[in-house]
């Protein structure tokens, strides 16, 4: 599995400064947000090999990812420690009740179907971080990604980092900057940085040889169904 790689990053630019989300998502990849030059910041999550992405960051942004990703055809299982957060999203989305599958607790294995390139398979792992490991031991099949929801940056969660192809990261408080700055390599300036960061922004890392900061963007429909970006710390 491909290692988690991240370098310092840019942040040159306010964050008020960005316009609303108007491109559509791009062919083949999820659409995290825009960068700081309004481009579009796709993700290739779904492919012949499969992805581990990594969340550190809060329901609102979870629920906005599963959002795109059955924007784009994927099949979602959601296994989570608290179901309730996730009830509905997939009719919401689809229109369809078979789309999102939700289990309570994590699921066997077994029952997290086979992905295709047409209908690829998101599985989102959001429970405890002990649990979590559990998960990761499981070898993804082609056309399956898997999304570990991290609510909070304690030392336990650094094998979920340290086992990521990718990560997304929302503002950090000054502990969980300090417990993250090895398993995600940042550098000083990042781990200030990532402290700074607007409730609507995120970094991404391992998609490139620098960190990405983008903002999520949140289309109208989206924020009709998830509302605004809350405050995560």
């Amino acid at each position: 599995m491909t290692q988690l790689h991240a370098v310092s990053g840019r942040f040159t630019t306010e964050p008020d400064g960005l316009a609303a989300l108007t491109t559509p998502v791009p062919r083949g990849g999820l659409l995290l947000g825009r960068d700081r030059n309004g481009k579009p910041v796709p993700l290739e999550v779904f492919g012949p090999s499969g992805a581990d992405i990594a969340l550190i960051g809060n329901w609102w942004a979870a629920r906005l990812i599963v959002f795109r990703a059955l924007a784009l055809g994927a099949r979602v299982v959601v296994s989570s420690h608290a179901p309730d957060q996730w009830q509905n999203l997939g009719q919401w989305a689809t229109g369809r009740p078979d789309r999102l599958m939700l289990v309570h607790g994590l699921a066997n294995p077994g029952s997290i179907p086979s992905g295709t390139a047409i209908q690829p398979v998101l599985h989102v792992v959001d429970v405890h971080p002990e649990a979590a490991e559990a998960a990761l031991t499981q070898p993804l099949q082609p056309w399956q990604a898997r999304l570990t929801v991290v609510q909070q940056l304690i030392p336990a969660a650094g094998t979920i980092l340290r086992a990521a192809t990718f990560a997304v990261v929302q503002r950090l408080n000054a502990t969980e900057a300090t417990v993250g700055a090895a398993p995600l390599r940042l550098s000083g300036r990042d781990v200030k940085l990532f402290q700074r960061l607007n409730v609507d922004m995120a970094v991404l890392l391992g998609n490139g040889p620098e960190a990405q900061y983008l903002w999520f963007t949140p289309t109208s429909i989206e924020q009709q169904a998830l509302g605004n970006a809350p405050r995560r710390s």
